[in-house]
C-alpha cells in the first residue's frame, strides 16, 4: 500500500529513522532539527493527547465502501465514507459508522480540493473525528476529519515503521499512539474485532509456538525489504520481534553470512558495508559496532547503557533493527546471504521487570537465507528531453524510460515520491497498469501519475524512484539517482483506475462568457481590506506574465460573498466562514476548489470530438483574518496585505496574502504540487508564518505553457467551437515589483514597462521609425485615453503619463503602428501613490 499525501505539511522536519541523504534528491530545506528520541517520543505523546482532547469521536477501524452526494442545496459534493469500527476509544462509535469528507465525484461532476484528503476502500487506520454543522453549506451534523491531523494510516508491511500521517511515522503504534490515547481518553476502549496488527500476531504466536515454548521468551530476527540500488549494491533491512509484550532489549550479536564471489572478503575492513540503526536502536542508550568476523562473516553488535528504563521495549510485532546496503562486486554470481544461527544463540538479552535482571532469550529464531539470481537492476534512466535526460513531467503523458536487467515480463509497478508528502517522509505514489506503457526484461516504458493509482489524489514528485516486480513477494530495485519532476498537471482516475487529463476550456459555465478569458470576481466581503484588489489584479498579471494566461478580475465585486461550487458561471474569490474551513479543512488558511467534468452537456450541449474532461468552476477561499488563529500554523498577526511599492514583508506571527494567493491560483491553472522548495507549487508555499514567495521558478513557467497548449489543442478540434474555446494567449502585464518585462509583442519588438506614472516602452529592434497611437482600456474594455507620438530611430525610448487614469487597477492598451498597422497589446498595473 502507498503511503498518502498530506498537503502544507511540517516547515520544521524532524527526522526519526533512517539518514536521507539530500544528494539523492537534490533538495534543500530551510531548516532541519535533529531531536533525541526521548524528547521526540514526548513530542508524540502531546500531539496526540491534544488530537483526543479536541475530538468528539476517537476510533480505528477500515474503510470498507464510499459514495458521493451533493448536500441538499445542490452546491457542495461530500464523500461518506462507511468505515468498520475495530475500536472505540472516545465518544462511543458504533461498529460501523460514516466519516464525511469533502469533494467526490456524482455522475459527469467532480468536485476536487487540492488540499483535501480522499480514502481509498481497504484502507485502515486511526480516526480523530468532530461533528460539524453549517447551515449555510445546508450540512448538519456530519461527522468529520478534526484537520489535516485527522487520521494516522496504519502500515502493515515490513517498512519500518507500522503507521504514519500528515507529521510524522510511527515505529510503534501501541507505544506511540494507542497507550497514549488510552491514558489521554475518558472513555472505556470497546473492543469489536482485532485489527490487522492483531491478526498478525494471533496467526504468528499460532504457527509458531508449540507447547513446549509456551513459556519462553523467544526473539526473531527477518530480512526484509531486499531490494537492489542502481547496478552496484544491495540493501535490506533486519526486523525483529518477541513472543512477550514488554520485553526490553538489552544486548544483541547479529551475525551476518555472505558470499565472497559476490561481495569480496572482509567487507567491513573494506568500508564496502554501511550499517544504521533502525527504530528499535534509534536511542542513545544503544551502541551499535560493526567488524569481521570471519572473512564472509559480519558481526553487529549492540550494547546498551545501565538505564533499564531507557531501553527499547519491543513487541511481537515487527520493527526495524537495523538497515543494511552491500556493495556488489561480481553480478554474475548468485547473490546470497545468511543469518550464522550458531554463533547467535545465546548472544540476546534483555531485562526483565520482574527479577530486575538482564537474562538470554530462551530462543533466538532467524528467517531463510536470503539467494537472488539474477536481481533487478536499475543501468539508467531517461525523459523525453535527451537535454536534461534526468527530468520529466507528471500527468502530462510524457514518457520516462527505465532500462536495466531482469525486470521480467510481466508488468510490475513504479514507486514515485509523492510530492504532497514531507521531505523526510516515505510517502510514495504508484503507477497503474494503464500507466505502464511497455514492460520487458531489460526496458519499461512509464508516463508518470499525478493521480495515483488506487484513485487517490497523490502525484508524484523529485526523488529516487523504484521498480517493484510482479509477484507475491516482489523484488524490487532503487534507483541510484533521483528523477526530477519538474512540474505536475491536473489528472483524475476513474473506477477503472484510467488516468484522465483535465484542461481549461472557457465557457459559459465557467466564467458566464465564452470569450477566450477566463474572468475572477472579488467577493464584496473582502472590498474592506486595504490593498486586496491590486493584490488580486496583480497576482493574476504575475500568472499572465508566466504563461500567458487571460485571466482578468471583474470591474464590480459579487454582491453574494460566497457563492462556491453552485455552478453559477463564477470564479470567486472571497473570504469564508469557519463554516468554510471544516473536516479536513479545520487548519487551513485558505484553499482551491475545482469544479470539473467529462459531460460536454453541461457546456451548453456542445460535443468536442474527444470528449475531454473540462474545468467548469475554480473559487478560491481565504480564512477571515481574524479567525486565522485556528489555522496551522496559527497565523495570530492574520494576513498580511502587501504594499505592491516594495515586495511583501510580514511579520512572523502573519500569513502573506500575496504568496499563499500565487500559490492557490496555480491549482486554478491545473497545477499540481511539488517536491522542491524553490517553486511557486511547493506543498508548503505560502503557509509558513513569516514566509514569502513570489516569484517563480522555470518550471512553474513550462507548467502553466503546457495546460494553455494543451487546451489550445483540444478545443481547436471541437464541432461546434462557439461551445468551448481556448483561453487566449495574452501580452505581458506591466509588474509594479520587478517593472522591466519582456513584452510578448503581436508584431512590435518592444519591451514595455511602468516607472511611476508614466508607462515607458523601449525598442528592442531599431528600424520601427513611424507614427504610434498608444489607446488605453479598463478591464471592462471602456477607452480612458490615448495618445499619439513619433518615434525615431534615434530615440531609444519613449515615456508616456499616465495622469489621466484616476484610480489605481489593471487596465490594457494597445500601441499600433499608423504606418504599418503593426501592433503590441498588454496589460499593467497602475498604483495611485
Amino acid at each position: 500500500m502507498a503511503m498518502r499525501h498530506f498537503p502544507h505539511g511540517l516547515l520544521i522536519v524532524i527526522s526519526l529513522f533512517k539518514s536521507i541523504s539530500y544528494e539523492n534528491f537534490a533538495l534543500r530545506s530551510s531548516l532541519f532539527i535533529i531531536l533525541c528520541c526521548s524528547f521526540f517520543s514526548q513530542l508524540l505523546s502531546q500531539d496526540i493527547a491534544t488530537r483526543v482532547e479536541n475530538a468528539d469521536m476517537v476510533f480505528e477501524g477500515k474503510v470498507i465502501e464510499k459514495h458521493s452526494f451533493w448536500n441538499s442545496s445542490g452546491t457542495r459534493i461530500y464523500t461518506a465514507n462507511k468505515i468498520f469500527v475495530s475500536k472505540s476509544f472516545k465518544g462511543g462509535a458504533p461498529e460501523v459508522i460514516e466519516v464525511v469528507t469533502h469533494g467526490g465525484s456524482v455522475d459527469s461532476i467532480m468536485h476536487y480540493l487540492p488540499h483535501g484528503i480522499k480514502f481509498s476502500i481497504g484502507e485502515e487506520g486511526l480516526f480523530f473525528c468532530k461533528y460539524f454543522s453549517s447551515s449555510e453549506n445546508a450540512t448538519n451534523d456530519l461527522l468529520m476529519l478534526n484537520g489535516q491531523s485527522g487520521v494516522v494510516y496504519y502500515e502493515f508491511g515490513k517498512n519500518g515503521y507500522q503507521a504514519y500521517d500528515n507529521k510524522t511515522v510511527y515505529s510503534n503504534y501501541s507505544r506511540d499512539i494507542i497507550k497514549v490515547i488510552e491514558e489521554t481518553s475518558n472513555d472505556p476502549t470497546v473492543h469489536y474485532h482485532g485489527n490487522g496488527f492483531e491478526q498478525q500476531i494471533e496467526d504468528w504466536l499460532e504457527s509458531n509456538l508449540t507447547m513446549s515454548f509456551q513459556n519462553s521468551v523467544i526473539i526473531e530476527f527477518s530480512f526484509e525489504n531486499i531490494h537492489t540500488v542502481g547496478s552496484s549494491k544491495i540493501a535490506f533491512d533486519v526486523f525483529t520481534r518477541t513472543n512477550t509484550t514488554g520485553v526490553r532489549l538489552a544486548s544483541s550479536e547479529v551475525f551476518l553470512q555472505y558470499d565472497t564471489a559476490v561481495f569480496g572478503t572482509n567487507i567491513a575492513q573494506q568500508e564496502h558495508i554501511q550499517v544504521t540503526k533502525g527504530a528499535v536502536l534509534m536511542d542513545s542508550v544503544y551502541a551499535l559496532s560493526l567488524e569481521d568476523y570471519t572473512a564472509n562473516t559480519i558481526r553487529l553488535s549492540v550494547s546498551s547503557s545501565p538505564q533499564p528504563l531507557s531501553l527499547y521495549a519491543i513487541s511481537p510485532l515487527w520493527e526495524e533493527f537495523v538497515n543494511v546496503q552491500i556493495d556488489i562486486e561480481n553480478l554474475q554470481e548468485l547473490i546470497s546471504f545468511s543469518f550464522d544461527d550458531f554463533s547467535m544463540a545465546q548472544k540476546s538479552s534483555y531485562y526483565d521487570g520482574k527479577t530486575k535482571r538482564y537474562v538470554n532469550f530462551d530462543r533466538i529464531d532467524t528467517s531463510d537465507p536470503v539467494n537472488l539470481f539474477n536481481p533487478p537492476m536499475i543501468t539508467g534512466f531517461f525523459g523525453e528531453d535527451p537535454s536534461k535526460p534526468e527530468h520529466i513531467t507528471a500527468g502530462t503523458g510524457e514518457v520516462l524510460t527505465i532500462e536495466g536487467t531482469d525486470f521480467g515480463t510481466v508488468k510490475g509497478r513504479i514507486e514515485f515520491f509523492d510530492a504532497d508528502g514531507s521531505l523526510l517522509s516515505n510517502n510514495k505514489v504508484e503507477t497503474s497498469a494503464t500507466d505502464i506503457i511497455s514492460w520487458s526484461e531489460q526496458k519499461i516504458e512509464t508516463t508518470v501519475p499525478s493521480a495515483e493509482a488506487s484513485g487517490d489524489e497523490h502525484t508524484a514528485g523529485t526523488g529516487t524512484f523504484s521498480v517493484v516486480l510482479a509477484g507475491t513477494s516482489p523484488m524490487m530495485v532503487t534507483s541510484s539517482d533521483p528523477v526530477r519532476v519538474d512540474y505536475s498537471v491536473e489528472n483524475f482516475r476513474t473506477s477503472a483506475i484510467e488516468s484522465f487529463p483535465v484542461y481549461l476550456g472557457d465557457g459559459t459555465r465557467g466564467d458566464g462568457n465564452a470569450n477566450g478569458q477566463l474572468v475572477f470576481t472579488m467577493s464584496s466581503n473582502m472590498t474592506p481590506a486595504a490593498d486586496i484588489r491590486l493584490i488580486i489584479e496583480q497576482s493574476l498579471c504575475d500568472w499572465n506574465a508566466q504563461a500567458g494566461i487571460n485571466w482578468v478580475l471583474a470591474p464590480a465585486a459579487a454582491s453574494t460573498p460566497n457563492t462556491v461550487g453552485n455552478n453559477d458561471g463564477v470564479n470567486l474569490i472571497y473570504f469564508g466562514s469557519e463554516s468554510e474551513f471544516q473536516g479536513e479543512f479545520t487548519d487551513l488558511s485558505a484553499r482551491t476548489i475545482l469544479e470539473i467534468t467529462n459531460n460536454t452537456d453541461r457546456r451548453e450541449n456542445c460535443q468536442l470530438v474527444s470528449n475531454p474532461t473540462l474545468q467548469l468552476e475554480t473559487d478560491i477561499v481565504f480564512r477571515q483574518s481574524a479567525n486565522l488563529i485556528n489555522a496551522n500554523p496559527n497565523a495570530t498577526g492574520g494576513w498580511h496585505y502587501a504594499n505592491l511599492s516594495s515586495p511583501p514583508s510580514p511579520s512572523p506571527n502573519q500569513l502573506d496574502f500575496y504568496s499563499t494567493l500565487l500559490h492557490e491560483l496555480g491549482h486554478a491553472h491545473l497545477l499540481r504540487h511539488t517536491r522542491e522548495n524553490n517553486k511557486m507549487m511547493y506543498r508548503g508555499s505560502g503557509s509558513a508564518l513569516g514566509a514569502v514567495q513570489t516569484s517563480f521558478a522555470p518550471e512553474d513557467k513550462a507548467g502553466a505553457e503546457f495546460i494553455l497548449k494543451a487546451t489550445k489543442e483540444v478545443t481547436d478540434n471541437s464541432i461546434c467551437p462557439n461551445g468551448v474555446v481556448p483561453v487566449d494567449i495574452m501580452g505581458l502585464c506591466g509588474n509594479v515589483i520587478n517593472q522591466q518585462k519582456e513584452a510578448e509583442a503581436s508584431d512590435l519588438e518592444f519591451e514595455h514597462y511602468i516607472d511611476g506614472k508614466e508607462i515607458v516602452f523601449k525598442q528592442i529592434a531599431h528600424n520601427k521609425s513611424g507614427s504610434y497611437l498608444l489607446t488605453v482600456y479598463t478591464a471592462t474594455g471602456q477607452q480612458v485615453f490615448s495618445s499619439t507620438f513619433d518615434w525615431y530611430d534615434s530615440r531609444e525610448q519613449i515615456r508616456v503619463s499616465l495622469d489621466p487614469l484616476k484610480s489605481s487597477g489593471i487596465y490594457f492598451f494597445s500601441l499600433t503602428n499608423l504606418s504599418s498597422s503593426e501592433y503590441l497589446t498588454g496589460k499593467f498595473v497602475y498604483t495611485q501613490w
